[in-house]
């Protein structure tokens, strides 16, 4: 059908290929004339108040102190789909784009082959790939390794980027911005895994420290814009960008008072993050989101720089 399609496309005379390429030039100009129209909208809730700010996120607001079978199912769709992409400071000096991790197509339920592999490549892509590649993976091991509880420092590293690959944490935002139950919807989200240094700003006293954050993008509001369900998007976006969840997985393996931090201990001390809302009259994609925010992100992840980003 579509074979057929294309060589009847192709049998056209020029004035009909013309005429439609035309109408495909109209549609895309009262797309964006929609979108523009749209931004008029002023930002939704108490967004329009502080549309930038921090944010504590308790652990329990991601979905509890351990990793659950949602959490994992969640990430496991999103990773498996390709909705998780890696930044790090080796891509920004190359002048590159974020790489994304995983898509193996769109896997709603995969098997348990499927499963391990994807978290196998998940990891494989940070410790052997960003963190090598960086140059911060000997330095990053020796800082998991040094406490009493190593393991469950690599591990708590690994659970607390899986559950920050969910939209737990901007409903729950949304919620505190008080915007209208309709409006409680977390549009095409996309997830960056940043890998990069410190800088003067996170630690003054050791900048070239590496750390590791999560970005989050998608649309938030209305009116709702698109085609499709996961082409939908709105004249307002949201990124969110969690603290140094590295220092945090550290700190799991860490003595405290000679004794070990407990997991129930550590869990209680929320995560901060930090959140831009801001109108949107350009952007269809929360690939575009990212693309259009990777000159302040690469001075963050090589330069330390991020109080900019």
């Amino acid at each position: 059908m579509v074979l057929s399609l294309f060589v009847d496309l192709q049998a056209l005379p020029v004035s009909a290929k013309l005429g439609l390429g035309v109408v495909s030039l109209v549609l895309v100009i009262a797309s964006i004339v929609a979108v523009r129209a749209a931004s008029k909208v002023p930002l939704p809730g108490m967004f329009r108040v502080s549309p930038t700010g921090d944010a504590p996120m308790a652990i329990r607001e991601l979905g509890g102190a351990q990793l659950t079978k949602e959490n994992q199912s969640d990430f496991e769709r999103t990773f498996l789909g390709g909705g998780v992409a890696l930044y790090s400071a080796t891509q920004a000096r190359a002048g590159e784009g974020a790489v994304a991790m995983g898509g193996k197509g769109d896997v709603k339920e995969p098997s348990d082959t499927v499963k391990q592999v994807g978290l196998e490549a998940f990891a494989g892509s940070l410790n052997d790939g960003a963190f090598k590649e960086c140059g911060v993976q000997d330095e990053i091991k020796e800082r998991l390794d040094t406490g009493t509880q190593k393991q469950a420092a690599w591990s708590a590293l690994w659970a607390l980027l899986m559950k920050n690959v969910s939209v737990n944490a901007a409903l729950r935002l949304l919620q505190a911005a008080e915007l209208k139950p309709k409006d409680l919807q977390f549009l095409q989200p996309r997830f960056v895994v940043l890998v990069g240094r410190a800088g003067a700003v996170l630690d003054p006293e050791r900048p070239d420290r590496p750390v590791v954050r999560m970005a989050t993008y998608g649309f938030i509001g209305g009116p709702v814009l698109g085609d499709r369900p996961d082409r939908k998007y709105t004249p307002c976006s949201l990124r969110i960008l969690t603290d140094d969840l590295l220092a945090r997985a550290i700190a799991e393996g860490t003595n405290v008072h000679s004794r070990p931090v407990t997991t129930e201990a550590l869990h209680a001390q929320p995560i901060k993050i930090s959140y831009r809302c801001e109108a949107n009259d350009s952007c269809f994609s929360s690939r575009q989101l990212l693309e259009r925010d990777l000159p302040t992100l690469s001075q963050a992840v090589e330069a330390g720089e991020w109080d900019r980003a």
